[in-house]
């Protein structure tokens, strides 16, 4: 059951457009299009903001956290010579040059690639542009002049997937390079306005405005085929976030009432409406996993422009039994009558980890191995998929993709024990056999 209690908090009344968090600094900073030297403000708790200086007064639409980075980066959609900047504190910022002074849009960072890619609204033929820093930016050619409204990152399939703001035939594009894009559909010639990636599903989700009756959303296994999902309000949906650590994807919009103007999927297709909102234009939208909330940010408002809902957290030490894997699948159980408290991915390979829970009762949390999917024939597949044998019952082990491709049309190759598995055009790497569940607890949330 997830908690009703949105919250408003007052922060300086600008047009707050976008909002991230870094777990490194236990900071939230918000960027704005309007305000004198004031269109950044940060928050180590979600309650308190504090204005810092903008090193330009214009208009920052997306924000990003890149932890390999340690570095805020942000765009802009107007400027000479200084559409993006950076700060590796979330309070000092400098203005960097972009390629080319269009009106950049969205941002999304590939650890594969060490790669930066900024889409924007203006230019011909120059509306993409790459970085590896966030500071030297290199101009790709864009295979569309659309209004490419927002980007993102799939590790598992190894692509950058951007959609268009446009209503038109081709108004998605691909890369595995953040140079080299390709066209294709969306499901429907909608105003697409927001994209995720969710691991946990397998799928880019995206939502929209303006267009559509009950079917505001869409989601894809590969960024190439689309179908329609299943939203509950015709609102005008401005952002949408994977939540990894609730395993459930959430969504925001900038028109509708309190009892419907946030929205969540668990499986990526179906949405339900979060009631007990604020009615304000919601632009940005973030989660801590540290504070095990979400933060919103908006646009209009007197001072509320600042939307919160808070779960409590378990927080414990996990050991990984695979040193090579990545992601780990964690559930929390209530100790007293077994029902599920939480859901969620954790990616540290040790330490501490923090997994907010639907409850305050006492749970016991097990971790296990992230599967990516069992084997199918002509699956798409990026680097890093992780695999389990369509019979784990008599093949219990994991294999990794270490070159992507498109299993192979037949039944399942035999899977090398050791070594790897050429797979179609995709190869596998034995990884592990699969571990034993690893249960800890009781622990209580705080």
């Amino acid at each position: 059951m997830l908690d009703d209690a949105w919250v408003s908090k007052s922060i300086t009344p600008n047009d707050w457009r976008s909002i991230a968090w870094s777990p490194k600094l236990s900071l939230a900073v918000v960027v704005g299009e309007t305000g004198t030297g004031t269109r950044i403000a940060t928050s180590s708790d979600g309650d308190n903001w504090t204005v810092r200086t903008s090193p330009a007064d214009l208009q920052y639409v997306d924000i990003i956290w890149i932890d390999e980075l340690e570095l805020f980066v942000s765009c802009a959609t107007d400027g000479v010579g200084n559409g993006i900047m950076t700060s590796s504190d979330g309070i000092n910022w400098s203005s960097r040059t972009p390629a080319a002074d269009n009106q950049w849009l969205s941002l999304a960072w590939s650890p594969a690639l060490n790669l930066i890619v900024c889409v924007a609204n203006s230019g011909v033929g120059n509306r993409i542009m790459t970085s590896p820093d966030g500071i030297n930016w290199t101009s790709s050619a864009s295979p569309a002049d659309h209004v490419w409204l927002s980007v993102a990152w799939s590790e598992a399939l190894g692509i950058f997937c951007s959609l268009a703001h446009n209503p038109v035939s081709d108004n998605v594009m691909i890369s595995s390079d953040g140079i080299n894009w390709s066209l294709h559909s969306a499901a429907n010639l909608y105003n697409w306005t927001s994209l995720a990636w969710s691991p946990y599903f397998g799928l880019f989700v995206a939502v929209c405005q303006l267009t559509g009756t009950g079917d505001r959303s869409m989601y894809s296994e590969d960024g190439i085929n689309w179908l329609s999902g299943n939203t509950p309000a015709d609102n005008n949906w401005r952002k949408v976030i994977w939540c990894e650590p609730l395993a459930m994807l959430v969504a925001v919009a900038s028109s509708g009432l309190s009892t419907d103007n946030i929205m969540y999927s668990i499986n990526g297709i179906d949405w339900i409406s979060w009631t007990g909102s604020v009615v304000e234009e919601w632009f940005g939208l973030t989660f801590s996993p540290e504070l095990g909330r979400f933060i919103a940010c908006g646009r209009t408002g007197a001072t509320d422009r600042i939307l919160v809902n808070e779960f409590p957290v378990i927080s414990a030490e996990f050991i990984e039994p695979i040193p090579d894997l990545d992601l780990y699948r964690i559930r929390a159980h209530n100790a007293i009558n077994g029902e599920s408290l939480g859901l969620g991915i954790i990616q540290k390979k040790q330490g501490t980890y923090h997994l907010p829970v639907t409850g305050n009762d006492p749970a016991f949390v097990v971790s296990e191995p992230l599967i990516n999917s069992v084997w199918k024939p002509n699956m798409k597949v990026g680097l890093g998929f992780i695999l389990i044998s369509n019979d784990p019952n008599s093949n219990p082990h994991l294999w990794r993709c270490t070159t992507k491709g498109t299993t192979g049309t037949g039944s399942e190759p035999v899977l090398n024990l050791s070594g790897t598995t050429p797979d179609g055009s995709a190869v596998w790497t034995y990884l592990s056999e699969l571990p034993e569940p690893e249960i800890d607890g009781p622990i209580f949330p705080v």
